[in-house]
């Protein structure tokens, strides 16, 4: 009796092939990468969230790559899975992905366009009844707040307005100041 041992290395032909399959996953990402760059052409934003945008597409990629290699290559890692995935990401972004992009965006415009062209009357009715009625509300919301502030405006507790119970000293100097103009003017 002989007991069949599954293969545990891969032929030449096999990692040629393990190769091509992970230039294909390259493609894939690429497309992926344009969803990415087409929500932000879409969606202008800053580099922060660029950067989240960067690691999330990172965290997908490393799922992929461990998907592929438990899928296809029987759990065994190599490094040219990893060259295999930039070179098809490289070959899709500098060729179809350009082309798609380029689309996107003249596509994004065609529409910003339109909407523009369709809500340009909305906009100059806005604008019309915003510069009528701006002075009326502005003044309306100060005067609403102004109430609203004497509303809860601490009351006086009438038991702390008492004077001061202290000896209320005459200031010396004003009556010195003015004794001595008139002891000057009486002597002369």
């Amino acid at each position: 009796m002989r007991n069949i041992i599954p293969e545990t290395y891969f032929s030449f032909t096999e990692h040629t092939q393990l190769f091509l399959f992970s230039c294909v996953v390259g493609v894939i990402l690429g497309i992926i990468y344009d969803f990415f760059r087409t929500f932000r052409i879409i969606v202008p934003h800053n580099s922060i969230l660029v950067m989240l945008e960067d690691i999330l597409f990172f965290i997908i990629y490393i799922i992929i790559l461990i998907s592929f290699i438990s899928a296809f290559a029987r759990g065994q890692f190599r490094v040219f899975y990893i060259l295999g995935n930039i070179l098809g990401f490289i070959l899709y972004f500098f060729t179809a992905g350009r082309i798609a992009v380029l689309i996107i965006r003249k596509l994004v415009y065609f529409i910003k366009s339109v909407l523009l062209f369709l809500l340009k009357p909305f906009f100059l009715l806005y604008i019309t009844m915003r510069k009528k009625f701006q002075g009326k509300f502005v003044d309306f919301y100060e005067n609403f707040l102004n109430r609203l502030k004497i509303l809860f405006l601490p009351l006086i507790d009438k038991y702390k307005m008492l004077y001061n119970n202290r000896v209320i000293h005459k200031r010396k100097n004003v009556k010195f100041y003015a004794k001595k103009k008139e002891t000057k003017k009486g002597k002369r």
